[in-house]
């Protein structure tokens, strides 16, 4: 085989994996529970503030561009695939839930990174002698 064949050949299942990995298919109770957390986003967790204060966590860094699109096109969570279940409890310190089904992929709400940087920017603010105000 040439290399254009290979590239026709592997394309489709190349196609497969890449839409595999963009989307997350939830179960009948996982639906339930991401709802849940949505409509109802938990305050942020103390490693979560430390984070937003720190501005230094890939995670956070992360969670603050996927606020930027959310503001742009929509967007309620952060959807994080663990590699391992050492990785998953890692995130779950900063307030990601595990789906039921599928214990290493994790949701984490906009909501409380949103709640995070507010609470570390006002911090920033009283700090400096700002007001915070326009």
């Amino acid at each position: 085989m040439r290399g254009a064949d290979l590239t026709v050949a592997a394309s489709p299942v190349a196609r497969e994996v890449v839409e595999r990995a963009e989307r997350v298919i939830l179960s009948e109770r996982d639906s339930a529970r991401v709802l849940k957390l949505l409509e109802n986003p938990p305050k942020p967790t103390r490693a979560l503030l430390a984070a937003a204060r720190r501005r230094a966590d890939l995670l956070l860094a992360a969670g603050i561009r996927a606020l930027s699109v959310a503001d742009r096109i929509g967007g309620v969570a952060l959807a994080i695939d663990a590699k391992d279940e050492r990785a998953a409890s890692w995130y779950q310190r900063f307030g990601a839930i595990r789906l039921l089904d599928d214990p290493l992929k994790l949701i984490l709400a906009l909501g409380a990174i949103a709640d995070a940087v507010a609470a570390a920017d006002g911090k920033r603010r009283q700090a400096s002698g700002g007001t915070g105000g326009p």
